[in-house]
């Protein structure tokens, strides 16, 4: 079957690099007459999280540019199986620039099988627009409903335990290697050129775990706001003033008001009423309520004196 990344056709690469050249001058150096090494340090490897596995990769550009994609969004486990590309070649390190360390770190497996130990959820990707072997789905559809079906969260948290498998640049993933993929997800493409580079369609996927990886971090980051405010609130409730203990201190700021000719005996209910009122809204603590009551007191002894 024929996937919907390709490899570039060698006979066009100066036609490529001429456009890249032009496209990205501040990058001059990934062309054919860089330096084999980048100048740049290497990253450090990220947190865990989800797998790339390249089934049987050739380009050795590829290799890099799918390095360099993955460290654009926060991924570096990646996976070969039986990888033809070479991971060391300098034009694989050129594509890379800063993420040499992720080729360096890359596994290689002899086998699909071996590649996906540890895993428990594998996604597969095709060109195919229908598939007996593995249910397809879009992206939208992919990261939106399935994904939390299967891991059985309405905001997953992608971990190690995901793997998103590419095929070979020419032929894709085989039937075999679909049959092992709980799910596959396909991009629409158009039919006048329906192939993506294989690369292209690792920065598309890792775009979406991205999305996806950023949703259950906001989520988690909102449930954690939701109890912490709860908490902050059961807390504050717990220190504010009691209806009685507003009663106590609207009686001693009337004794005051009072002696102070403030209020009269004909206007006294209307009056304490307004205060309690806005004393009630206040949502007064203990401590507020103390130091009112020792400014009354205070009040009440200068004037008295």
């Amino acid at each position: 079957p024929k996937p919907f990344y390709t490899r570039e056709n060698p006979t066009s690469q100066n036609v490529i690099e001429s456009c890249r050249m032009s496209l990205f001058t501040n990058e001059s150096h990934e062309t054919a007459d860089s330096d084999p090494a980048p100048p740049w340090p290497n990253l450090a490897p990220c947190p865990p999280g989800p797998a790339i596995v390249l089934v049987s990769p050739a380009g050795s550009a590829n290799l890099g540019s799918v390095a360099r994609v993955m460290r654009n969004f926060g991924l570096d486990d990646l996976r070969l199986v039986n990888p033809t590309a070479d991971l060391t070649s300098p034009e694989a390190r050129r594509m890379a620039m800063r993420a040499c360390g992720t080729l360096e770190r890359a596994q290689i497996f002899g086998s699909l099988s071996q590649a996906l130990g540890g895993v428990h959820t594998v996604v597969a990707t095709t060109a195919r627009q229908r598939c007996s072997a593995a249910r397809l789905f879009s992206p939208e559809e992919f990261f939106e409903a399935e994904l939390p079906r299967l891991l059985g969260s309405p905001t997953p948290q992608l971990d190690q335990g995901t793997a998103f498998v590419f095929g070979n640049e020419e032929s894709g993933l085989s039937n075999d290697d679909l049959l092992v993929a709980n799910a596959a997800i396909t991009f629409e493409t158009s039919p006048q050129m329906p192939s993506l580079n294989l690369s292209q369609a690792v920065g598309l996927v890792c775009y979406e775990i991205s999305n996806c990886r950023r949703r259950a971090s906001d989520a988690e980051a909102s449930l954690a706001n939701r109890t912490l405010n709860k908490s902050k609130s059961k807390s504050n409730n717990e220190k504010l003033l009691s209806a009685q203990e507003l009663n106590m201190v609207v009686a001693h700021a009337e004794k005051l008001l009072s002696e102070l000719n403030f209020v009269q005996p004909h206007t006294s209910r209307s009056r304490m009423a307004r205060l309690r009122s806005i004393l009630r809204r206040s949502r007064m603590s203990i401590e507020d309520a103390k130091f009112i009551d020792a400014l009354i007191h205070f009040v009440r002894h200068k004037a008295v004196d």
